[in-house]
């Protein structure tokens, strides 16, 4: 691990009215330098079939977000989709007519798909809905923790990073003083490197960067800004996506490159909802390392933007982990599969992504049904109850060789001998 490196390839269009962080995933777990997913519970799946990921604290009555509400009309075009999620702006409330038949959304801040490995995609359109802007926003919505306690959770965070915390917003007088001290805070302190050296791996990333590297990229900011802002009692969460950086437009949309996929903070506040805190935006930065710069490592061996397929499974498992930290001490498994040529790399991605859609397939028709909104895959495998429990144990495997380790052709072969299989049984069992 180290430096990050990505290309100006094309990923999509956004029509908007403005520049907005488009989200992928959200994240409320932290442990040993890793973001997790935050809680699962059922209560917080979306019911309504044309409906977006809201979370219930966002509807709920006790906590009141609506004299500061935006709605936005959004479409996405996909030009190209990495694990089968596409994002999307702001809190997206409905979608239209054309986009429900194939887009599910995670319940994690993006949008699940039913389509190919290959394109043309459809678009992704709907209504969203932001919040922020007030001048009178100050109190944080800590009452969050009751719903989803990983989001207040002080739990894992280094001590000096709390330290850290509670000396810069000693002056503050509200919350909201509170994460824009913060904020300023770790932007002096640190420099946007896209080049910056891995973590040691007896190290807490965070701690490190804070404190001994003083640079690194989004993830680092991101990450600081969270576990900075949980420390002194401000709801917070870690996010991945997508940003326009350089505002480029194509009749009317923004185009969105591989090189401006990105990571930020978001905090909720009363009267404000969440809250984007992106602390690379006053950070000086080494040359070379602008945000939205090209360097040349395709997106998806990004090793901070793993998602979603990866949550499915450990959903379905009760655990798994998404690994975003830079240390020293590699996996084996994956020295062994960066030696592989590009090209060589490409291929077998490309028919691993085969091999998963073969493998829904058989969930559909198990199911006799398409995935529904909100639907993860885990709870996808759960429904089909005349399959096997190989089924699961081949999702995980997908979750693997797709977000963690990758995958061999011996690996790969075993693969589909497997999803084979589990096609027979399934016509065996007259399903």
């Amino acid at each position: 691990a180290g430096p990050d490196r990505l290309t100006d390839d094309l990923v999509l269009y956004a029509s908007l009215p403005e520049p907005r962080y488009l989200r992928i995933q959200y994240y409320g777990r932290y442990a040993r330098g890793m973001w997790l997913p935050r809680e699962f519970d059922p209560s917080l799946q979306v019911q309504a079939s044309n409906r977006g990921p809201q979370e219930p604290f966002v509807r709920n009555q006790g906590i009141r977000y609506n004299a500061d509400r935006h709605t936005i009309h959004f479409r996405i075009d996909p030009v190209q989709i990495f694990g089968g999620v596409v994002p999307a702006p702001g809190e997206v409330i409905e979608l239209d007519a054309e986009s429900t038949d194939y887009y599910s959304s995670t319940n994690m801040g993006g949008f699940a798909g039913a389509f190919g490995t290959k394109g043309p995609y459809a678009p992704l359109a709907g209504t969203s809905v932001t919040y922020g802007g007030r001048s009178n926003i100050a109190d944080a919505a800590k009452d969050v923790g009751a719903l989803v306690p990983s989001y207040v959770s002080s739990e894992a965070i280094p001590a000096d990073v709390v330290e850290f915390a509670r000396q810069v917003t000693k002056d503050a007088k509200t919350d909201l003083e509170k994460a824009y001290a913060i904020k300023q805070a770790i932007e002096r302190t640190c420099r946007y490197n896209l080049n910056a050296a891995a973590t040691p791996s007896d190290a807490d990333p965070v701690s490190h960067f804070l404190f001994v590297s003083h640079e690194g990229y989004c993830d680092l900011f991101a990450s600081a800004m969270v576990l900075m802002s949980r420390a002194v009692n401000l709801p917070a969460r870690y996010v991945t996506g997508y940003y326009p950086f350089s505002g480029d437009q194509d009749k009317g949309r923004f185009v969105v490159r591989q090189n401006d996929a990105h990571a930020w903070s978001e905090l909720l506040f009363k009267g404000g909802g969440w809250m984007v805190f992106d602390a690379t935006e006053g950070a000086a930065t080494v040359d070379g390392s602008e945000r939205g710069r090209d360097n040349a490592t395709p997106f998806w061996r990004k090793t901070w933007f793993h998602i979603t397929l990866a949550i499915g499974a450990s959903l379905a498992s009760g655990g798994g982990v998404f690994v975003w930290t830079r240390t020293r001490k590699a996996n084996p498994r994956r020295r062994k599969s960066n030696q592989r040529t590009p090209k060589r790399e490409a291929a077998i991605r490309k028919r691993l992504g085969r091999e998963y859609e073969a493998f829904e397939r058989v969930l559909r028709r198990a199911n006799r049904r398409p995935r529904r909104v909100g639907e993860t895959v885990a709870e996808f495998v759960a429904a089909a109850h005349s399959l096997p429990e190989s089924a699961r144990n081949i999702l995980r495997q997908f979750s693997a060789a797709l977000y963690f380790r990758g995958i061999d052709e011996s690996e790969l072969r075993e693969l589909r001998r497997q999803v084979s299989d589990l096609k027979r049984q399934r016509r065996r069992r007259g399903a």
